[in-house]
């Protein structure tokens, strides 16, 4: 479904990321896992044409290097951005409808209310005055709005609480059900490595290490480096 090949990251002079590959299937959960500032962001945001960048950017089959934002949008291609970025002065109803791109928006609006509940609770409250939970869960939501074919979440743990930590990789798995790719960059290493079937290491914009999730999180290299342990 997502194909990475070649792929790099520039910001003004400085290289972000060099010659990444990197492949996900439909209906598979892969991790980006690294330290901040490893790149995995950059790889996120050179996928949605959000970053300078150069190689090939393929998803389902079409190459969608040198397009438009908007244009990978409508390819299936959504991000819920790292800091939510939630629209603080809208409600949460109006937060869903600028990820909505076409079909039915009453029947695609209470699929997200019956997957977050608590949005339902909150449908008319201002975004900018909910918990960073919710505001999570409302970035999320309106990523999936546009119906995509690979979701990428960017830190959705950060800062949250370990229920909520439970609930977004609940979430994963219940994605994944439904046939669509999730890529996960996350730096709490744990929690991506049991969400996910694969899994990729990053270090200063390089792959240093791929691999089945499961066999990642038992390296003790990994552990060592990783999982403080």
């Amino acid at each position: 479904m997502l194909e990475l090949s070649g792929l790099s990251v520039t910001y003004g002079k400085v290289r972000a990321v060099e010659d990444i590959a990197l492949t996900a299937a439909r209906g598979e959960a892969v991790a980006l896992i690294g330290a901040n500032g490893a790149g995995k962001s950059s790889i996120l945001k050179a996928i949605l044409g959000l970053a300078t960048s150069s190689g090939s950017v393929r998803v389902d089959g079409t190459e969608l290097t040198g397009r438009p934002s908007h244009a990978r949008v409508m390819r299936g291609v959504a991000l819920s951005p790292e800091g939510r970025h939630v629209f603080p002065q809208m409600s949460v109803l109006e937060n869903l409808e600028m990820g909505f791109i076409g079909g039915d928006f009453p029947a695609l609006c209470e699929d997200m209310l019956e997957l977050f509940p608590r949005l339902r609770e909150r449908s008319s409250q201002l975004a900018g005055s909910m918990s960073g939970g919710e505001q999570q869960m409302l970035a999320i939501a309106r990523a999936l709005m546009s119906r995509p074919k690979v979701l990428m979440l960017d830190e959705p743990t950060l800062g949250l609480a370990p229920i909520i930590v439970d609930q977004i990789r609940a979430l994963i798995g219940l994605l994944k059900t439904k046939g669509m790719t999730v890529l996960l960059a996350e730096q709490n290493a744990e929690m991506a490595l049991a969400a996910t079937d694969r899994a990729y290491v990053l270090e200063t914009g390089h792959i240093t290490a791929t691999g089945p999730s499961a066999k990642l999180a038992a390296d003790p290299a990994i552990r060592r480096a990783y999982l403080g342990l």
